[in-house]
């Protein structure tokens, strides 16, 4: 699955496949590049990621986010989930952002360069 271009806002749970995902939910092969705007809920998360908002348990694999920016005001930003809350299986050389993250209490940059991506199989940025 993918999504590309635009920007998708809301307040929380804030993500491009899913706001949250639970029990034995699976995210496979998907990708997007669009901006991710989250405000926050009631005690101070946003929860905003660049394919999911929050994640409780599943799996995810072989996805990426690339070349937009996940915003929030609140805690629980990240390039590819924004907040893990229980136990999360991710095989990590098949899941990856190239995201610049804007949160309420800081922002950081992750990059993977193309041979990196290459090596994982994953189509270049």
């Amino acid at each position: 699955m993918g999504l590309a271009g635009g920007t998708i806002q809301g307040q929380s749970n804030v993500g491009s496949i899913a706001g949250y995902i639970d029990g034995t939910t699976s995210v496979t092969s998907s990708h997007a590049t669009t901006n991710i705007i989250a405000s926050k809920d009631f005690i101070g998360f946003s929860q905003a990621g660049g394919l999911i908002g929050t994640a409780n348990s599943g799996t995810v694999s072989n996805c990426y986010f690339q070349t937009g920016t996940v915003r929030g005001t609140g805690f629980g930003i990240g390039g590819l989930i924004g907040l893990i809350q229980r136990q999360l299986l991710i095989p990590i050389p098949q899941a990856l952002s190239r995201a610049v993250l804007q949160a309420g209490m800081s922002a950081v940059s992750q990059d993977t360069t193309q041979p990196q991506l290459q090596a994982r199989g994953l189509p270049a940025m």
